[in-house]
């Protein structure tokens, strides 16, 4: 790494600033440039935006209030899900704000690497993460004014709000704003029509995310100005995009979010109280990373908070910025003194300082190792919480039918289902417990994983199901004693009929099953024939029915089906199966029986 040859102040790897060494460049703008650098003290790894003075003049001096702003919100927050500022200093010529350094690329990154389609299920997790940090705002009445998906960063799995460069801290309740500023696509219509505009405005542009998350681009078009308000003017949302069917709860969610109308629009309070962002029963979700983090957040919580607040309060009052700024286009710029923290001199260059360079140099390749180490544990532990996946799919399928059919015609198939989801649970329990390395990981990996927080939340989780595993067995055990007609004829499966486990329960599992099928295929049949049944009511039931085929099907040849073709998502095999209309589900139903028996 050669230094450059100047002697003037600017930016590299290599220089020195308090006591922070940047260690590469991550990001540059029309305002200045970012670096990953660490702290030489701590060694905490931060980033830190370098701005040149002379910028901030630029615009009649609003790009310095921008980042004035920015900087003094930021000393406000203290919340996991919106990006942490470490430190803020000024020298002559530069002013760095030092913020904590996220290790994992930004949201839009993310989305991107999965073919910019993430499944419903997922998505509301990952919005739950952002709506956490919209809170720790709105607590303080910011507007953020910029919101979309690549100012999210992601660091640990975590969702952390970030690029608060255009927020505005609304000082008086009643105010309202007309500054255009956002990116077209997740920019509110008021904001783009230069309308007054509040918290509403921020509430679109979350809708916009949570819409091009799942279905792959904006809801309304982004080509211009112009044509974005003709396409909302005259349009709604389309739900059926790229041939995708979501939940009727989630269509209307977005729908009130991406109203034209913000006083029609949903307001925050809405949304935090509705059943998608309430926290689930994770023995029948599939977990992940993300599904974990977003189980942490405490809903019910924010849903109070903003009963409590009047959202109508939350917005701007309209006027002139430049006029309400009282900005002299000819004064220098001067961040508050209260904001900054330290006033420095410039060490000059990398080129004075030959030992910084050499030094830049390990810490690079340090950092590097650390980034892949960390992205290696995140790999691992997705595939550990793989091994859960047949639990929650047999656990679901269980549900299913006690549900639809209740306990007097599938006990037998109950109890069985349980003691499969027993068998697995204490086999993974025991997997977890004792350290076995299953996946033959290196011992300094393998000791990041069982530190990790999440992965503890996991193996706490997973000890606790196998508890409620064995309380299914014996209740349905206890009930199955009470109704012998149920197995009168089965000789074969009487070793089953207790809470005992047989050396041949995988043998009796499958045949029960497969007896069970049968028995669903008839009950079709005589559905119907039924002539007191209208043909809605018809439908309705045969969905049901035929759902059960195919999740029974599934838990008897579960390893053929899904450990040969990697990981399932459960949530699209049970809640998406549960959207497709009657007539997939029958095909699909007949497809896997006329594989049972392969």
């Amino acid at each position: 790494m050669n230094p450059p040859p100047s002697n003037k102040i600017i930016n590299c790897p290599g220089k020195r600033v308090s006591d922070y060494l940047f260690v590469k460049e991550i990001g540059k703008g029309a305002f200045g440039q970012v670096f990953q650098a660490k702290n030489l003290l701590t060694n905490e790894v931060v980033a830190i935006k370098c701005i040149p003075r002379s910028k901030l003049t630029d615009h009649g001096g609003i790009v310095g209030q921008l980042i004035q702003s920015e900087v003094e919100v930021l000393r406000q927050i203290n919340n996991q899900h919106v990006v942490r500022l470490v430190q803020y200093l000024e020298s002559a010529n530069q002013c760095y704000i030092v913020l904590e350094y996220c290790n994992s690329g930004d949201f839009e990154q993310l989305w991107q690497s999965r073919n910019k389609k993430i499944p419903e299920n997922e998505a509301i997790n990952y919005m739950k993460q952002v709506l956490a940090g919209m809170q720790a705002l709105h607590e303080k009445n910011i507007l953020h004014r910029d919101l979309k998906l690549a100012n999210i960063l992601i660091h640990n799995s975590t969702l952390k709000i970030a690029d608060l460069g255009f927020c505005k801290q609304l000082s008086d309740p009643n105010q309202k704003e007309k500054l255009s500023l956002g990116s077209l696509g997740n920019m509110a219509p008021e904001v783009v029509e230069q309308q007054p505009y509040g918290m509403a405005a921020d509430m679109f542009s979350i809708g916009s995310m949570f819409y091009q998350l799942i279905f792959g681009q904006f809801p309304f078009t982004n080509q211009s100005q112009q044509k974005f308000l003709d396409d909302i003017n005259n349009n709604k949302p389309n739900f059926r995009r790229n041939g995708l069917v979501i939940s009727q709860e989630l269509e209307c969610l977005l729908e009130r979010m991406l109203m034209k109308d913000p006083n029609r629009r949903l307001k925050w309070s809405e949304l935090y109280s509705h059943p998608l962002m309430q926290q689930k029963d994770l023995r029948y979700a599939q977990l992940n990373l993300n599904a974990i983090q977003a189980d942490l957040i405490n809903t019910k919580e924010m849903e109070q908070f903003y009963k409590q607040k009047d959202q109508n309060k939350m917005v701007e009052k309209p006027q002139d910025i430049l006029s309400r700024l009282n900005i002299n286009k000819q004064q220098e710029f001067q961040i508050n003194r209260a904001v900054s923290q330290q006033l420095i001199e410039d060490e000059g260059t990398p080129g004075q300082l030959e030992d910084n360079i050499k030094q830049v140099e390990q810490l690079q390749q340090n950092m590097e190792q650390q980034i892949q180490e960390d992205k290696l544990v995140e790999q691992y532990i997705d595939k550990y919480m793989r091994l859960r996946d047949e639990i929650v799919y047999v656990s679901r399928t269980l549900n299913e039918a006690y549900e639809n059919l209740g306990l007097d015609q599938c006990c037998l198939i109950c109890l069985l289902l349980a003691k499969k989801i027993y068998i697995l649970n204490e086999r993974l329990t025991k997997t977890l417990l004792e350290k076995d390395n299953i996946f033959q990981i290196n011992d300094r990996i393998l000791i990041k994983i069982y530190a990790h927080q999440h992965f503890e939340k996991f193996i706490q989780q997973i000890v606790e199901e196998t508890t409620f595993a064995k309380d299914y067995v014996t209740y349905f055990a206890e009930s199955l004693q009470q109704q012998p007609k149920l197995f009168q004829n089965k000789q074969s499966w009487h070793s089953e009929i207790n809470k005992e486990i047989s050396p041949q329960f995988n043998l009796i599992f499958k045949e029960v099953l497969n007896d069970f099928v049968f028995k669903l295929m008839e009950k079709t049949h005589e559905n119907n024939m039924n002539k007191e049944y209208d043909e809605e009511k018809k439908k309705q039931t045969n969905k049901h029915l035929f759902q059960l085929q195919i999740h029974l099907i599934d838990c008897s040849k579960y390893d053929k089906i899904y450990n040969q073709h990697g990981k399932v998502n459960i949530y699209e095999q049970f809640d998406g199966l549960a959207n497709k209309p009657v007539f997939e589900q029958q095909q699909l139903a007949q497809q896997r029986f006329d594989e049972m028996f392969d």
